[in-house]
């Protein structure tokens, strides 16, 4: 029912087999007079990136749009499938998007269309800083360990001081 609210809502000009693939793609059961559509399962996929995309326009034509999706090289075929299909498309709208991958990661898009900043890690100040935000009681020996061992990762070290700070207190 909040699925059917939602589409009603936002998908107004949206046709009768909208509900039917969200509620698929949601692994969501359907009420009657809502029915599964007949097409092949390769066609209700491409269908449902179709009103995933155009989703992510309409956002971007009401207002101006941040889309942050992070780690891309965990990312699934059809989640790069998607970005592709939005990577390639021409817009009109402004979106401002940021993807975030792993140096490894290949990308399924042009080259040409995309502008890569390849970013290193930080440094031993800025990470000493993440560190003393997170665990600011530790001393500075184990503080220099975790920077050591953080390697330049913000994130990796934030886990390690926070874990410290738990296992403290």
């Amino acid at each position: 029912d909040k699925l059917a609210d939602y589409v009603a809502r936002h998908y107004a000009n949206s046709d009768q087999g909208t509900l039917p693939l969200l509620a698929k793609m949601l692994a969501l059961p359907l009420r009657l007079p809502h029915r599964e559509a007949a097409e092949s399962p390769q066609r209700q996929r491409e269908q449902i990136l179709a009103i995933l995309l155009a989703r992510l326009n309409a956002l971007a034509a009401k207002q101006p749009t941040l889309l942050i999706i992070e780690d891309l090289h965990w990312a699934d075929p059809s989640t790069l499938e998607l970005l592709a299909m939005f990577v390639g498309q021409e817009r009109a709208t402004p979106m401002l998007t940021v993807l975030t991958a792993r140096p490894e990661f290949q990308r399924p898009w042009s080259k040409a269309t995309v502008r890569m900043l390849p970013l290193g890690g930080l440094g031993a100040e800025e990470t000493t800083g993440i560190v003393k935000a997170v665990a600011p009681r530790i001393g500075p020996d184990l503080v220099h360990r975790i920077v050591q061992r953080a390697d330049g990762i913000p994130l990796f070290a934030e886990e390690m001081a926070r874990d410290l700070v738990a296992g403290v207190d």
